[in-house]
């Protein structure tokens, strides 16, 4: 979003991530679940232990038990798959879609960026 030099188009993609968060509750703290799985699977992650310094935290397995990632389908439909890092259940069918409609709503900010503006609501009204 730094690159963006428009008001109006970094407001266009602060709204479009805020949709994309809305759309995938937890999918940010999961991906730092990811980000740092070597931490996760030591029970050392920052959100197993907020209160403890990085340095101070020594290794639990309980904690780390329940950052596992597991696998599976949403009312047992296979075309339906959900993917759960933690405590944070992804709807892998629904993140393809916020996914894809984050990249256009990107699209659609580089071109008001560029003075070529696309509202969301054209952009909304293009992919239906």
């Amino acid at each position: 979003m730094t690159h963006l030099t428009t008001v109006a188009a970094r407001e266009q993609l602060s709204e479009a991530l805020e949709d994309f968060d809305a759309a995938l509750p937890g999918v940010s703290r999961a991906r730092d679940v990811l980000e740092h799985f070597d931490a996760y699977t030591r029970g050392v992650g920052d959100l197993q232990q907020p209160n403890v310094g990085r340095r101070g935290r020594a290794p639990d397995e309980r904690l780390a038990r329940q950052y596992r990632i597991d696998f599976d389908h949403i009312d047992d439909d296979v075309g339906w798959p959900r993917l759960h890092i933690g405590p944070y259940p992804i709807d892998l069918t629904e993140a393809g879609r916020a996914a894809s409609r984050l990249v256009d709503e990107i699209w659609a900010a580089a071109k008001t960026d560029e003075g070529e503006p696309v509202s969301r609501q054209a952009l909304a009204a293009f992919l239906e």
